[in-house]
C-alpha cells in the first residue's frame, strides 16, 4: 500500500474523497488480485455506496530496466 486516503489536495477535476494507491509486482498480479474472490466481495459493497474511479497505471521505479505496477481508487469522484 502506497497511499490510503492520506491528506489530499485536489488540484485540477472534479472533487474527490480521498485516494488509496496499491502496489503490484505485475499488472497480471493487479488483475488477479482485482478480481479475486476476496476483493470481488468487497468491491460489490463499494460500488453500492460510492462512486469512484479505478485506474491500473504502469510506472517507474528508481531501479534500472524495473517497472512498477499500480492499481489507484480514487473515492467519492
Amino acid at each position: 500500500m502506497l497511499a490510503f486516503y492520506g491528506s489530499h489536495e485536489d488540484l485540477e477535476g472534479a472533487p474527490t474523497e480521498g485516494t488509496v494507491i496499491l502496489e503490484f509486482p505485475s499488472i497480471e498480479a493487479a488483475k488477479a488480485w482485482y478480481n479475486g474472490s476476496p476483493y470481488r466481495e468487497v468491491r460489490e459493497h463499494r460500488l453500492k455506496r460510492a462512486t469512484s474511479r479505478v485506474a491500473l497505471v504502469e510506472g517507474v521505479s528508481s531501479q534500472p530496466a524495473q517497472v512498477r505496477h499500480w492499481v489507484e481508487f480514487v473515492g467519492a469522484v
